[in-house]
């Protein structure tokens, strides 16, 4: 496991925080205001999962940036990264993913799978961690 860049903490989202971890994540994608409460209602709801694992990054204490990982069948599938835009740059994301996958293997997880954009800042921090590209998923139209 990599370290964290400094005055980065993840912690694991419970009742007590999941109203922080759920305005960071509405925050964090830059949703439209009128769509947040309904967001922030899903994601309470996922805390009720047993195979949804929610976590918070924090930057020097201050709620910075969220992440889901659902597992299934010995799967870790990682999803919901998102950075506050105030600390984007920091390392919130890199360390999301790093912790995330370490919670993988100690839940048994032989695979773990994500999705980005090629070439995205999120592609490059999953690089960085240690994933590797599977497939590249393609768009057609008809011009």
């Amino acid at each position: 496991l990599l370290p964290y860049p400094e005055g980065i903490t993840v912690e694991t989202v419970s009742h007590h925080n999941i109203d922080i971890f759920a305005e960071a994540n509405v925050e964090g994608f830059e949703y439209p205001v009128e769509w947040r409460e309904s967001i922030k209602a899903g994601l309470h709801s996922q805390l009720e999962s047993a195979n949804t694992h929610l976590f918070l990054a924090r930057c020097e204490g201050e709620p910075a940036g969220t992440a889901i990982m659902t597992v299934r069948n010995g799967m870790g599938s990682l999803s919901g990264g998102s950075v506050v835009p105030g600390f984007r740059g920091k390392g919130c994301q890199l360390a999301l993913i790093l912790h995330r996958m370490h919670i993988a293997h100690q839940l048994g997880c032989n695979l773990i799978g994500s999705a980005a954009e090629f070439g995205s800042t999120s592609f490059r921090n999953q690089q960085r961690a240690g994933l590797r590209l599977a497939f590249i998923e393609s768009g057609w139209k008809r011009l």
